[in-house]
């Protein structure tokens, strides 16, 4: 097997460009990835934007401690480059800025197999979420709740679905932990259900800023 180790931060300047290439791949090249920024209580911050085709099929990876293995890659958090069966590995530091976008990312996906737990996923569309990009320290535990505090109060996702029912929809937001404001709009009924909302004041504590 011709397998590429892709260094994303960990002995190189790539993070921020290698990454997006990274969340594409993951994607299935059927996605737009930038990033933009967002002001949080008056401090302009970095954000990771999405817009995605085919949500259905971005699921979770099978997380193997530091090592993460998706469909044809794994992404590993440190130097080391593991024994996994899937083909290139990426590697980056538990913190930076390769694993903040990285994890930044993640939500998206858990957000959506929340959903799919409720919801028929072969029925949704397309997607746009947006996240700040928590800023990140050498403190690993900072650094994770931070990421926590991103997708749990700053994250805004827009999910287009086709559902005959808007009371299953409704039922699935109820059932979510928070995860920011989700907007979802069924394009069956042409009305859009929204749930969660934007918790300025925990990300201004979490994220440190002063």
């Amino acid at each position: 097997m011709n397998r590429q180790i892709i260094d994303l931060g960990v002995s190189n300047a790539a993070s921020w460009h290698g990454i997006l290439e990274l969340l594409h791949r993951l994607c299935g090249g059927a996605a737009d990835i930038s990033y933009g920024d967002r002001v949080v209580s008056g401090f302009r911050l970095p954000s990771l934007e999405i817009r995605l085709d085919d949500p259905a099929r971005l699921i979770p990876p099978d997380r193997q401690g530091t090592v993460h293995v998706w469909h044809d890659c794994a992404v590993a958090f440190g130097a080391g480059v593991p024994d996994v069966p899937a083909g290139d590995v990426y590697l980056m530091p538990e913190c930076g800025a390769a694993a903040t976008v990285y994890h930044a990312f993640l939500s998206l996906t858990e957000l959506l197999a929340a959903l799919g737990t409720t919801l028929d996923r072969t029925t949704f569309q397309w997607a746009w979420y947006s996240i700040p990009l928590a800023p990140f320290c050498d403190d690993l535990a900072k650094t994770q709740a931070r990421w926590q505090a991103a997708a749990s109060g700053g994250a805004v996702c827009s999910l287009w679905m086709r559902c005959e029912n808007d009371e299953l929809i409704r039922s699935a937001l109820h059932s979510l932990p928070p995860c920011g404001e989700i907007r979802i709009h069924n394009l069956k009924t042409a009305n859009t259900l929204i749930a969660g909302t934007l918790q300025t004041d925990c990300l201004t504590k979490a994220f440190g800023l002063e």
